[in-house]
C-alpha cells in the first residue's frame, strides 16, 4: 500500500493498512482498504486538499517561463519558508501538512511530489526504511 500512497499523494484519505482474503487455491478474492475518513467526509476533504494545493502552488510563484530547476528551487524554498517539521511525528500526508503548516519528512516528500507533478517534472520518493526517512529525487 505504501507504494501506491508514495506515488499518489492525492489519495491521502487512504490508510497504509489493508487486508486481503484468499481462497483455498491462494487466489485473492477480496481486498479491504482502510480509510482515514468516512465515505461522507472524503469529498469535502478532497475539495479542501485541492484548494490548499492550489494556494500553495500560487505562493510558489511558478509560471510557464520557469525552467525545471527554477520550479524545483521555488517549491523547495517556499516549502521551507512556510512549513515546519512536526516534532510530534503525527502529520504524514500532504493534506495534513497543507492544512496544519507542519509535517514529517513523508509529508514534505508527498507535497513536493504533488507539485512536481503539477510542473510536469519527473520525481519520486526514495525511502530509507531502517532510518524511517524519505526524500525526493528529481
Amino acid at each position: 500500500m505504501r507504494e501506491v500512497l508514495y506515488t499518489r499523494p492525492e489519495l491521502f484519505y487512504l490508510a497504509e493498512t489493508w487486508q486481503y482474503y484468499a481462497d483455498s487455491a491462494s487466489r485473492v478474492t477480496r481486498v479491504l482498504l482502510e480509510y482515514r475518513y468516512t465515505a461522507s467526509q472524503i469529498p469535502a476533504k478532497r475539495a479542501e486538499y485541492n484548494a490548499l494545493l492550489e494556494n500553495f502552488i500560487a505562493k510558489c510563484g511558478i509560471d510557464e517561463t520557469f525552467t525545471d530547476f527554477e520550479c524545483v528551487l521555488a517549491v523547495h524554498d517556499t516549502m521551507i519558508s512556510i512549513y515546519s517539521y512536526d516534532s510530534d511525528y503525527v502529520i504524514d500526508t500532504s493534506y495534513g501538512m497543507l492544512k496544519s503548516g507542519k509535517g514529517v519528512c513523508e509529508a514534505y516528500s508527498l507535497l513536493f511530489l504533488e507539485v512536481m507533478r503539477y510542473c510536469n517534472i519527473e520525481s519520486f520518493i526514495a525511502l530509507n526504511i531502517p532510518e524511517k526517512h524519505c526524500w525526493n529525487m528529481v
